[in-house]
């Protein structure tokens, strides 16, 4: 049972946005953002850009601080920090091993893979996913869009960047996995294209509003998946691609080929889908306008009705809505949130699989953009990538 007169943590402020761990000997800035020492002396040390001139950058608002020989000048313990987060890991120990004390909720483990240049190249990236060597991003840079392999390490593999054709269009792209050479992806306005990621060849393209009539000439692409044999409601083996654009609820389906099969209408329940994903026999969409995420039931090619929605992370007011989904091996469910008022902040929650209830939930980077899942040495993980940072952060549950 926990004890009333102790805080149970510090919200987001117990968090070091850096390892997104509980603060460690916790430094404040004098912009008053908090981190662990060792993660900001890394990251001061770490720092290039303006290295030289002894100044650095806080990590989240990029203020300037300056460097001296006692390395950073602006660090400053903050006391209050330190003692409630004292308070709470004893708490915690204390509740580990069967005594009253505070309940605090286990979290991910958490590891961050710096991506190899992307960086410094000013890539935005949209969408994740990954194949058998490592990780898959895509998105755009100043007048293209690209497909990148990263090892799981950060090592850039390969890479297929594509001069954009509609200038009145930013080339943000989305992929899904395929097969193990082959990624399908989408981009804004409506071109979708099958890429061997090795060879870094395109294999196949169309404009969608070609292909189909009733894709309006000034509807953009939000999201792309793919279902595999074993997801049999999506209808038919032929409904392989499904794609989603934004403000319509029309999902359009293709097969391998890219051949247009079908197109599913969502619940009108549904505003857009911001992103999709199979999970067994159901469709799971993020309906960012609709702030849900909701489990649909396809049946012989149609939407037949929404099976359930899924809980919303704690505190409505910062009026959390989906942003992204993934669905993992093991069964559960992860969706990314964002807040739409106040200050810039994501919730990482990782349902059952049924979707009714909340397993984990735990504050991730503000610059969060997508989720997908990751087998490596037997053991699945979880990938978030970020959309401007040249990160991605890996998650594994505690033991």
């Amino acid at each position: 049972m926990a004890s009333p007169n102790l805080p149970t943590s510090l919200g987001n402020e117990s968090e070091c946005p850096l390892c997104f761990k509980p603060l460690t000997n916790p430094e404040i800035l004098s912009c008053n953002h908090r981190f662990c020492q060792d993660c900001l002396e890394d990251s001061s040390s770490n720092a290039s850009a303006e290295k030289d001139l002894g100044i650095s950058k806080c990590p989240v608002c990029r203020d300037d601080f300056e460097e001296t020989e006692k390395r950073v000048e602006d660090f400053k313990s903050d006391h209050i920090a330190r003692n409630t987060a004292q308070i709470i890991t004893k708490s915690q120990k204390e509740s580990d091993t069967g005594q009253e004390g505070v309940f605090v909720e286990k979290k991910f483990k958490i590891t961050v893979i710096t991506l190899e240049g992307i960086k410094l190249d000013g890539w935005g990236v949209n969408d994740i996913t990954s194949c058998t060597v490592g990780i898959i991003l895509s998105g755009a840079k100043v007048g293209k869009s690209y497909i990148s392999v990263f090892s799981e390490f950060g090592e850039l593999l390969s890479q297929i960047e594509l001069p954009t054709e509609f200038r009145n269009y930013k080339p943000w792209r989305y992929c899904s996995f395929l097969t193990e050479a082959k990624v399908v992806s989408v981009c804004q306005p409506n071109e979708i294209g099958i890429f061997d990621i090795f060879l870094k060849t395109n294999l196949k393209k169309k404009i969608i509003s070609q292909e189909n009539a009733t894709w309006q000439d000034d509807r953009v692409v939000s999201c792309i998946t793919t279902a595999c044999e074993s997801d049999a409601g999506r209808g038919s083996l032929a409904d392989r691609i499904f794609v989603g654009g934004k403000y319509c609820r029309d999902v359009f389906v293709f097969d391998d080929d890219l051949n247009y099969v079908r197109t599913l209408t969502l619940p009108e329940t549904v505003a857009w889908p911001k992103d999709m994903t199979f999970h067994k026999d159901l469709l799971l969409v993020c309906d960012l306008q609709g702030k849900r995420v909701c489990a649909l039931n396809i049946f012989e090619g149609t939407v037949q009705q929404t099976e359930y929605e899924f809980p919303k992370p704690n505190g409505e007011r910062a009026g959390w809505a989906p942003i992204s989904v993934c669905s993992g091996k093991t069964g559960s469910i992860y969706v990314l949130w964002k807040a739409t008022v106040g200050k810039p902040s994501r919730i990482l929650i990782q349902y059952s699989s049924n979707g009714n209830n909340k397993l984990r939930e735990q504050s991730v980077h503000e610059d969060a953009r997508c989720l997908s899942t990751l087998e490596s040495d037997g053991v699945e993980k979880l990938l978030v990538g970020t959309f401007g940072h040249g990160n991605v952060y890996v998650l594994e549950n505690r033991s």
